[in-house]
């Protein structure tokens, strides 16, 4: 006789009609729209179902490409461009400077020049071994042609007034002066700041931004000279700071300086000099940075010409005593009245 212990019996009969499963009703217009335009429109109802099936892996993988294409291309242009700079400027480097790079190799060929350091679209170069100059130290800050999205900014910033760093391809200029020779006087030290910039766009906002002492102590100055009439015309792109009239005339009196700054076609790819004895880039006394727009042409070589013309002639600068004195006890002042002004800030 078989168990039936372990025998499993059917489900009893259900008793009237058998229920309808629950579900919840669509809400008018709830997707009707979405579906209504992909049925009228069986091209792109396609599109969006191989976007659904595989199409977003598809796109990671052309964007990953494109991305790694653009890094490799941006890269070896920027290369390139660095080298059609510096070919230009060997020859004038090879005149005025006798060592090349911090290790102090002496120059024997204009070929023997190159970048100590480098990346992908920055690239220094240190030169020494000039009088009048302890060194010049030249940083080629070049667009981010490696970065996919740096170079999508760039496209609409440089169409803008409000032009950026990443927007154009820059040379930083840093030159120590060095005025040993008119200094043996405590008399004759240089006590003054200049301030030379682009009227509009980014760079007068960034400096006042990163150094608010210049806001403080720069007033806007024109030579007492005959260019005056050129420099305050609305048109004129420079905007020239400085702490006393002094310095100004002085750098304008000299022929070629005056005539540097009046070329309209140089000048307009000058975006800041910046002379100043308050040891903001480096610690010797007199300081001198320059910023340049550069477009791996001649008149790359003839502005940075100008720009150690300008450094040999604030090293000759001779001072009044009197000048140097108004300016520390201006200078004093300022500092004095903008510490009680954040001591009752804080206060309140």
């Amino acid at each position: 006789m078989t168990s039936n212990a372990h025998q499993v019996l059917p489900d009893p009969p259900l008793l009237g009609p058998k229920p309808k499963p629950v579900t919840a009703k669509p809400k008018p217009g709830h997707d009707s729209m979405i579906n209504k335009y992909l049925d009228a429109n069986p091209k792109t109802k396609h599109y969006v179902d191989k976007f659904v099936n595989g199409g977003l892996e598809i796109f990671i993988v052309m964007a990953l490409s494109v991305y790694s294409l653009t890094y490799f291309w941006g890269a070896r242009r920027n290369k390139t461009l660095s080298r059609q700079w510096l070919d230009k400027l060997r020859p004038l480097l090879f005149a005025n400077f006798a060592v090349v790079g911090t290790q102090g190799k002496q120059l024997t060929s204009a070929e023997q020049i190159d970048f100590e350091d480098s990346s992908s679209n920055v690239y220094r170069l240190y030169c020494s071994g000039r009088e009048k100059l302890h060194y010049a130290y030249f940083t080629l800050e070049l667009k981010n042609r490696q970065n996919f999205f740096s170079m999508i900014v760039s496209f609409f910033t440089c169409r803008s007034i409000f032009k950026s760093p990443i927007s154009t391809d820059n040379l930083w200029l840093e030159i120590p002066v060095d005025r040993t020779e008119v200094e043996g006087h405590a008399s004759e030290k240089l006590v003054s700041e200049v301030l030379i910039v682009q009227k509009r766009g980014y760079y007068l906002e960034w400096i006042k931004e990163n150094m608010p002492h210049i806001e403080h102590l720069l007033k806007p100055k024109i030579p007492n000279l005959p260019c005056a009439d050129a420099l305050k015309q609305r048109t004129y792109p420079l905007l020239f700071l400085a702490e006393s009239q002094d310095l100004i005339d002085q750098l304008f009196e000299n022929e070629r300086i005056r005539n540097f700054f009046l070329d309209k076609e140089l000048i307009k790819r000058v975006l800041t000099v910046h002379m100043t004895d308050q040891q903001l880039y480096n610690k010797f006394p007199y300081q001198m940075k320059s910023q340049i727009d550069i477009k791996m042409d001649d008149k790359d070589e003839t502005i940075v010409k100008n720009i150690l013309f300008i450094a040999d002639t604030i090293s000759r600068l001779k001072v009044k005593h009197a000048v140097s004195s108004a300016t520390k006890l201006r200078r004093e002042k300022i500092y004095t009245r903008v510490r009680r002004a954040k001591k009752v800030e804080k206060e309140e």
